[in-house]
């Protein structure tokens, strides 16, 4: 959730656009092997790919790597200069709080388990999922395109290797 925000923001900030306009999300592992998940990104209803000929403020490919990288390398930036992250946490867990405590069915990139998502079983990730009284309520799986779906994959193994490594 932290670094969907994150990401929204640093959209928000290029486009000129409010962050509240911008749907767009990080999933898999919150670290390294984390991605945007572009196909399905949104600025005013309109899917990113849609909007960012229109917009014309940009050579697409490049910005967005570079959205997603500075996205990645937020939680390092941060710690460097403050020695922790602990303020984006608590409203991360604010937010969060919020959806279950208002029974809000919130759509939110939190940890969940996936289960024959994708091909990948039995490991809790960072999906988009309905959060309300009960908790989660729904995992979604948004269409993904081709190098989504590897990149989901292999931030599962990512998670899978510190597991095993754990014996977990």
């Amino acid at each position: 959730m932290l670094d969907s925000g994150r990401l929204r923001w640093l959209l928000s900030c290029h486009c000129g656009v409010d962050a509240r306009n911008i749907h767009a999300y990080m999933l898999g592992e919150h670290g390294d092997s984390e991605f945007p998940v572009w196909s399905r990104a949104m600025i005013g209803g309109i899917l990113l790919d849609e909007y960012c000929p229109v917009c014309g403020r940009c050579d697409r490919r490049d910005v967005l790597e570079k959205i997603s990288e500075e996205v990645r390398n937020f939680a390092y930036r941060v710690i460097e200069r403050k020695g922790e992250t602990s303020y984006g946490i608590g409203l991360a867990l604010v937010r969060i709080t919020r959806a279950i405590l208002h029974d809000q069915n919130s759509i939110l990139p939190v940890g969940c388990l996936a289960d024959d998502y994708y091909g990948i079983n039995n490991l809790y990730m960072s999906l988009p999922a309905v959060v309300n009284r009960s908790g989660v309520r729904q995992v979604f799986k948004p269409k993904l395109n081709d190098g989504e779906i590897a990149s989901l994959k292999r931030s599962a193994a990512a998670i899978r290797t510190v597991l095993d490594e754990c014996g977990l």
